[in-house]
């Protein structure tokens, strides 16, 4: 309670809450493109940091986590190239200190936009990362035709930068009403999905579902001191986490 009372208190816990999170993804990225082999267990564990951050960053609610994924297949770090994210992730946290920018494809359920972003204040965004001189000049069109839909306009831009500029800029029409439904979901709870058409009602008293934690923090209070320890839940689900060298 006091914490929803006091904003610069608020601002405090999330500045070391992101810096932390700052911290874990950097030591992710550095692998990735290290020459270390990337194998299934690295993968599984790196997807499941990356998703736990992102988790707190959507308020642990599933009904937001659904409108992020899109059911595309898992990315292989080594095979994409997201160097332009990784800069423009690490920028972010630099212009503004407090603020984390997760990377979507780290994730295995943020498959909007490129980055999930959380300032000090706890305001949520999405953006979309874009480089090279050709996707910005159709990035400027396209925020120019959204505020004045004028036909000739689209004519010479079609003339101009041919078929594939003109799927190109129907890609980003489609990725920005996608990141704007989802914003718009997330801050309001009422939006029309972009691809189903369908309305989306949030309702508006967060849902939370069951986890575990606190017997998870037993577990890792043993390993603090004698290097392993174990948990039965509902007398079927086994919980268990060990450290050191046991």
């Amino acid at each position: 309670k006091s914490l929803k009372g006091n904003p610069e208190l608020q601002k405090k816990f999330l500045t070391a809450s992101h810096e932390g999170m700052n911290a874990a993804q950097k030591k992710i990225i550095e692998f990735i493109q290290s020459d270390e082999p990337l194998t299934d267990s690295h993968q599984v564990l790196f997807t499941g940091i990356a998703d736990a951050m992102a988790w707190q960053l959507i308020g642990q609610q599933l009904c937001h986590a659904r409108r992020f994924y899109k059911g595309h297949p898992p990315l292989n770090f080594k095979e994409s190239n997201f160097e332009s994210v990784v800069y423009c992730a690490e920028e972010m946290a630099r212009q503004e200190p407090g603020s984390i920018s997760i990377i979507s494809d780290l994730t295995s359920f943020v498959q909007i936009g490129d980055l999930l972003k959380m300032d000090a204040s706890g305001r949520t965004t999405v953006a979309e990362v874009k480089e090279g001189k050709k996707n910005h000049e159709i990035l400027e069109f396209m925020n120019f035709f959204i505020e004045t839909p004028c036909s000739h306009a689209l004519n010479h831009f079609a003339q101009q930068h041919g078929e594939s500029g003109v799927k190109q800029l129907g890609r980003m029409f489609r990725q920005a009403e996608r990141m704007n439904h989802v914003t718009e979901v997330m801050r309001k709870g009422n939006s029309i999905d972009p691809d189903t058409k369908q309305v989306i009602h949030i309702p508006e008293k967060p849902v939370f579902i069951d986890n575990w934690d606190e017997e998870l923090n037993e577990i890792l209070k043993d390993c603090d001191t004698k290097g392993w320890g174990w948990e039965i839940v509902d007398d079927c689900l086994f919980i268990g986490a060990y450290s050191k060298d046991t």
